[in-house]
């Protein structure tokens, strides 16, 4: 049965309001630890629950006075509980430090697996969600992305400037990140059918032009292929020095040689998998390394 909106609204809630008790902890911090520049771990430990017994020192230090600095001995005592305060605290802050870490990593993990059950009902939201996301959430949030992806271009209606910014974020995800292959694959196909005018492109289904270890040199115009609003299928071959306009053009894992080639307004349909082989992995850096609409391919 499938999760409710209210359910995953108060989900939602609930991660929100663990972030924002994060921030407000991490204020307090600053705020307590800037209060007194010459003790700040000392002020943090008063803080976190040792208030009472940093001040009965204090209070046994003053009444003292100098009956205490001529007592050598208990001095000696007394500075060594003091710095054993101060490392203590200086343990504390560091363990906040790691606190605030591992509950951020938890709460980006938990985001990342609601978006994945919210990306059937409002994949347009959460993909405006995921554009804002840099390397390490994006990460985590590719099952999502990849769920949006596999959707009718039509039924997400994402924008150019969403599908760029994704696609120049990807370009720093680590790629032995799970789901990167697969997720990346079938966003570009994706993202490229939203950019190219669908009246202008071929729809899925047929093929008019199918390269299979073909080989060609370069006419004297210097072209392999000239093609324009045509159904390209890429199985291996080499095809240098080509133009490809307003075309649908159909990747295997069979290498072509593509050096100097221009796509313009195409649609990339690419084999979706995790284990692509080097050429489909070095062909897919080249069209995440540009906007999708006008690729060019080196000519070395």
């Amino acid at each position: 049965m499938a999760v409710s909106d209210a359910r995953f609204d108060k989900l939602a809630n609930r991660v929100e309001d663990l972030a924002q008790q994060l921030i407000k902890v991490r204020e307090r911090l600053s705020r307590i630890e800037g209060a007194n520049s010459n003790r700040p771990t000392l002020q943090t430990i008063l803080y976190f629950g040792g208030g009472a017994v940093a001040l009965c020192l204090l209070t046994y230090l003053a009444w003292l006075g100098v009956e205490t600095y001529n007592h050598n001995g208990q001095l000696a005592q007394i500075q060594t509980k003091v710095s054993t305060i101060e490392k203590n605290s200086q343990g504390l802050s560091e363990g906040i430090e790691a606190f605030e870490k591992r509950t951020t990593d938890q709460l980006e993990s938990i985001n990342a697996e609601l978006r994945v059950l919210r990306s059937v009902k409002s994949p347009a939201k959460v993909l405006n969600e995921i554009k804002d996301l840099k390397a390490g959430a994006l990460a985590k949030n590719l099952p999502a992305l990849r769920r949006v992806a596999e959707l009718p271009v039509g039924q997400v209606k994402p924008s150019i400037p969403e599908l760029r910014e994704v696609t120049y974020n990807l370009r720093s995800v680590d790629e032995s990140s799970e789901e990167y292959w697969p997720t990346v694959l079938q966003f570009i196909q994706f993202a490229s059918s939203a950019m190219a005018p669908a009246q202008d492109v071929p729809p899925p289904g047929f093929i008019n032009i199918r390269i299979s270890q073909s080989h060609c040199s370069p006419s004297i115009a210097g072209h392999c292929i000239v093609a324009s609003h045509r159904a390209i299928l890429l199985d291996g071959g080499s095809m240098p020095n080509s133009m490809f306009d307003h075309c649908r053009v159909i990747f295997t894992q069979n290498a072509v040689d593509l050096r100097g080639s221009v796509f313009n307004e195409c649609v990339f349909e690419m084999p979706v998998s995790s284990a692509p082989t080097p050429y489909l992995k070095n062909v897919t850096k080249v069209l995440l390394a540009s906007n999708l609409s006008n690729v060019s391919f080196p000519k070395s």
